[in-house]
């Protein structure tokens, strides 16, 4: 943000007033050296709640302090309850949770505190120039640390009767999962102080167009949002319109937020604040348009504080009032009035980053049993075989490194979070293991349940991949009424399809259409077949890569899908109303599969825009 120019005569007033002050604290600071280490007349930070665990590194006597703090979710309870993928994922172990992450407000707790250490005896009166540029995550394998640098600015305050400003940033240090660190700030701000609160003005009118009750339950909200109990403090209720909510909220208790501590005396009331945004962000459930309304705060010009943190118990009126959007972008104004209708807090342009990541019929961060990204594809054909096949067009949204975290926490088991971790570091490699096990467990998860009537988590099914490739289902916890069924993985791109069968044999492959076509002429494999691909004319180029997905998908149900393997199936015959090809194993794949060596199996082809598709289940053709 940049400063506002004023007049040189009213800034060099203030100065005198900062001078004065800074000489005072110099003073206090006796006659010491100017930049004290830790322990040689450092402030203490053992009365600051998210201080507390902190040490000091660097400290200058009114000038600037560097501490570092350990983001625990041991010590940091509140960090389970603010989970972006949300709470239930799993019915094996109701703990786990989606992916725990610093709260906007509580970095603001964090700023607060450490401004607060270097202007002593002063109030935190509020914020500006807020900026988050990544997630500060907690990890329970590899704990996150984190440094907060606070330096005094010289230039005073000059706005809503602040006299002093400390420009904080917190950025991550080198861990296990994070070897070089950031160089760059996951957040900063200033924190503004003066001698006391400014009076509150009063909160006035709150008119709203097409005004209605708020249709949204209390329950469906925050099965939307991913905040669990120690967060949910809106109350039912409340008056809608077109240029947003008002809503009750209540001051919850504090005594469970951080271990170490079952009063923390916080400088303002991160979880109040992180409520009065909870009705805005839950009026966006109002609109039939889903699409990017998962949300997450990146940026707020201006928190405004009027007194401080309340009594428990307290209720206060929230209104929520949409600025402006964009197709990346809402931004809001949060207000939070007392029971005398009077500020207690104002925040000025709060901006959301919006995330498109499919709702299909649930929200992202609901019950993880209940959402699907993937949609179930209707190419299987005919059989005799139960089977389920799902398509996964991998969100772009959900490829980034934030939201590939994020989906890896909700829907892999502990030994596969194990796993990922290891493969970290490739984005690309990251993206694929992740996604083709989603759809693995996705075609196993709709399969299941039309057989049995029963719902799974994703974090409930582990896929585990053989030597050879071929991916193998597990149920996690105790046993169910039968084994899994078989599954088997294509991807092409971003897309990714799999099919879950009850039977001995499943197989999929998936290709592109355009430009695949003239290389496989060029590579032989179907030199066999070019008599029937004749028999297509101008749908040739189709046909030719229909019968190589036709033979790949067969080796892939024989767990044989490599291009030499495939070479031992032969097509002998194809549909083009159905799509259905026939083929037979050769010599060296019938010495292996004696029950399949007779006669013709069949696989199941078709086309989907630029992709062909082609399942088998080694079923025999009647024909």
């Amino acid at each position: 943000m940049q400063y506002f120019a004023v007049m040189d005569q009213f800034l060099e007033d203030q100065s005198d007033t900062i001078n004065a002050y800074l000489e005072r604290v110099r003073q206090n600071a006796g006659s010491r050296r100017e930049s004290a280490a830790p322990g040689e007349g450092a402030p203490s930070l053992y009365h600051l709640p998210m201080l507390r665990p902190a040490t000091i590194v660097r400290f200058e006597a009114g000038k600037e302090i560097v501490v570092h703090r350990k983001l625990d979710l041991r010590e940091d309870l509140f960090a389970s309850h603010h989970t972006v993928g949300g709470q239930a994922v799993s019915k094996v172990d109701p703990d786990q949770h989606g992916l725990p992450v610093m709260p906007m407000t509580f970095s603001l707790e964090l700023m607060a505190e450490l401004a607060s250490t270097l202007v002593p005896n002063k109030t935190v009166v509020g914020l500006k120039s807020i900026r988050l540029f990544r997630w500060l995550a907690f990890d329970e394998v590899e704990p996150t640390s984190v440094e907060l640098n606070a330096r005094l600015m010289s230039e005073p305050a000059l706005e809503g009767g602040a006299r002093f400003q400390v420009q904080v940033q917190i950025r991550e240090l080198a861990s296990p999962g994070n070897d070089a660190g950031s160089r760059s700030p996951a957040a900063q701000g200033i924190v503004l102080l003066a001698e006391c609160y400014a009076e509150p003005p009063q909160g006035g009118d709150f008119p709203l167009t097409n005004e209605h009750p708020s249709p949204i339950p209390l329950d469906v909200m925050y099965k939307n949002l991913f905040h669990g109990p120690l967060f949910q403090g809106a109350q039912p209720g409340g008056r809608s319109g077109d240029e947003g909510v008002e809503s009750s909220v209540v001051v919850l208790p504090r005594n469970r937020l951080l271990a170490s501590n079952p009063d923390p005396d916080f400088l303002m009331d991160p979880v109040l604040l992180d409520v009065s945004m909870h009705p805005i962000t839950g009026w966006h459930l109002e609109f039939p348009d889903q699409s990017g309304r998962i949300l997450l705060p990146i940026e707020l010009e201006k928190l405004e504080l009027f007194g401080p943190r309340p009594e428990v118990g307290t209720r206060f009126t929230t209104r929520g009032s949409m600025l402006a959007s964009s197709y990346r972008n809402f931004v809001h104004a949060v207000d939070l009035v007392d029971q005398d209708r009077k500020l207690w807090s104002r925040m000025h342009r709060l901006t959301f980053w919006r995330f498109y990541v499919p709702f299909a019929d649930v929200n992202f961060h609901g019950p993880k049993d209940e959402y699907f990204i993937s949609k179930e594809w209707d190419v299987a054909g005919p059989r005799s075989t139960v089977a389920s096949c799902i398509r996964l067009d991998v969100p772009p949204d959900q490829k980034q490194a934030g939201m590939r975290t994020v989906t890896a926490k909700v829907i892999l088991a502990p030994q596969e979070l194990d796993q990922f971790r290891t493969v970290t570091g490739d984005e690309q490699r990251e993206s694929q293991w992740l996604f083709d096990r989603l759809a693995a467990k996705d075609a196993v998860r709709l399969l299941w349940h039309a057989r049995h009537g029963q719902r799974l988590f994703p974090a409930d099914i582990i896929i585990e991949m053989k030597e050879d490739g071929t991916p193998l289902a597990h149920r996690r916890g105790a046993s169910g009424p039968e084994p899994f069924p078989i599954v088997s993985i294509a991807r092409n791109g971003d897309v990714v399809a799999a099919l879950a069968a009850f039977g001995p044999y499943a197989g999929i492959a998936l290709e592109h259409l355009q430009g695949g076509a003239s290389g496989l002429e060029e590579s032989g494999f179907l030199k066999d077949e070019r008599k029937l691909l004749d028999r297509f004319g101008p749908d040739r180029d189709e046909w030719m890569m229909r019968l190589w997905c036709a033979k790949l998908a067969m080796g892939k149900a024989l767990n044989c899908d490599k291009a030499d393997k495939a070479g031992s199936i032969e097509v002998c015959d194809a549909d083009p109303e159905t799509g259905r090809v026939k083929v037979k194993l050769g010599s060296s794949l019938g010495e292996f599969f004696p029950e399949l060596r007779s006669g013709t199996l069949i696989a199941h082809t078709a086309r989907d825009g630029d992709l062909v598709v082609a399942t088998s289940f080694c079923e025999r053709a009647s024909t």
